[in-house]
């Protein structure tokens, strides 16, 4: 083995003397690293996570990201924003924690927009806002509209049961 400066890819360097520094391998699917347990960037389609090592998938909570290269190599894992359990991207979540609801933007918010109503969960994960049934623009529940899409239209025949329903509770 010939003396080099610097350790090929796929290997970490130890000591700092002038003398007696060795090069050793990186982890499984890291092909580059501080240490054994520090992977910077992850090989054959693995993903690096937020605790510095290669894995299949990423873990809940997370979303993965691939160069722009299109790559299998440097892929990570980049955590979904606030109260999004599971997302796709950093801006379009799948699934809500925290008692947060899931909107027809793929948001997590604490209560639906007044277009859409609660699914009804008392669950604190996996919580989503339903639109508005036909002809509500605005509503509580599907059988409780509170507003119609057309405005002064509020008649049986224009903007359904459901909003003349709620004029009488």
């Amino acid at each position: 083995m010939s003396c080099q400066e610097n350790c090929p890819v796929g290997f970490f360097g130890v000591g700092t003397a002038e003398t007696g520094r060795t090069c050793q391998p990186c982890s499984a699917n890291c092909s580059a690293c501080q240490s054994q347990a520090f992977c910077t960037k992850c090989t054959n389609g693995t993903f690096l996570t937020a605790d510095f090592s290669c894995e299949a998938q990423c873990p809940e909570g997370f979303y993965s990201r691939s160069p722009a290269d299109g790559s299998l190599d440097g892929r990570a894992c980049e955590k979904c924003l606030g109260d999004c359990l599971t997302c796709e991207t950093r801006f379009y979540c799948t699934k809500c924690k925290n008692a947060a609801y899931l909107t027809h933007r793929k948001e997590c918010m604490p209560a639906c927009p007044p277009t859409h109503y609660p699914d009804g969960s008392d669950d604190r994960e996996g919580r989503f806002c339903i639109e508005c049934p036909g002809t509500c623009s605005e509503c509580l529940g599907l059988q409780n509209c509170t507003e119609c899409k057309t405005p002064g239209l509020d008649t049986i025949l224009q903007c359904g049961v459901s909003h003349l329903h709620s004029m009488f509770l």
